[in-house]
């Protein structure tokens, strides 16, 4: 920004993906915190357009950079269609992909495994990006309980993440935030139940019959729904599925995002 400033002087976008949130900007927060220091100082919005996925992160924007020029447009992705997963009674595999980041909160998510009474299964998939930080979610799971399976998978191409989730049950990712969670599509499209936390534009779940998005301080919650998910009869469990699939295809208006993305850049251009 500041060589563009002073230099190059070109429109630029800006999409902050999430950073913006408040639990995102306490990670690095010093770092941060001198960017957007030097940003008022000098003026560096000049000549900047923001692009944001959801109004959360929109209006994060608006009272950080103190600016009007935000376009609001969620993420393209690709549309999947499957049938509904099946689930038998007292079983349950649950599955987190993603970078292990300590944004992502996967320790959170295994110390929560530590009050589970059933046999569950979690797969963790993803680049440690953080290694410092996957010591620490290790230390955890040395500390689970025998009746508590979890295992590091290893990282996924593209194009295998969605193949890969049909084979679980149930999403967990409690994530301290996301701006728009391209991840948490996915896992939806692919019929998993999600348990995800309050912090992404994907809330209201529970109300209807679409998963759970919970709260970072109801550990309980998290606990008593883990546990109703794995005694959950497949008739049960399969109504659910179905009723998350419809929910994100029905979100999913990739005709009009396509025509929301190409109005945005022609703007972009006619401003140069």
């Amino acid at each position: 920004m500041l060589l563009n400033k002073f230099k190059f002087k070109k429109k630029l976008i800006v999409a902050p993906r999430g950073e913006l949130q408040v639990n995102a900007l306490n990670i690095k927060k010093t770092k941060k915190s001198i960017f957007l220091f030097l940003y008022k100082v000098f003026k560096l919005y000049a000549n900047i357009s923001f692009h944001s996925t959801d109004i959360i992160e929109t209006n994060s924007i608006k009272e950080l950079f103190n600016t009007n020029d935000v376009t609001q447009l969620q993420n393209a992705v690709k549309i999947n269609n499957f049938n509904p997963l099946t689930k038998n009674k007292d079983e349950l595999k649950m599955i987190f992909v993603s970078r292990v980041s300590r944004k992502k909160n996967l320790h959170f998510a295994v110390s929560i495994l530590k009050e589970i009474k059933y046999n569950i299964i979690f797969d963790i998939y993803g680049p440690k990006e953080d290694i410092t930080y996957w010591d620490e979610c290790q230390n955890i799971i040395k500390t689970l309980p025998k009746n508590v399976k979890v295992t590091y998978k290893g990282s996924l191409s593209q194009n295998q993440i969605v193949d890969k989730m049909r084979e679980y049950h149930c999403f967990f990712f409690p994530t301290l935030s996301e701006n728009f969670g391209h991840v948490i599509v996915e896992a939806m499209q692919a019929g998993l139940i999600p348990i995800i936390s309050n912090q992404t534009p994907w809330i209201g779940l529970e109300n209807i019959n679409a998963g759970w998005d919970i709260e970072l301080e109801k550990k309980k919650k998290y606990i008593q729904v883990i546990e109703e998910l794995y005694t959950m009869e497949n008739e049960e469990y399969t109504e659910k599925s179905l009723s998350i699939m419809q929910y994100i295809h029905d979100k999913l208006d990739m005709d009009k995002l396509t025509i929301g993305y190409i109005d945005f850049f022609n703007k972009i251009l006619q401003e140069k």
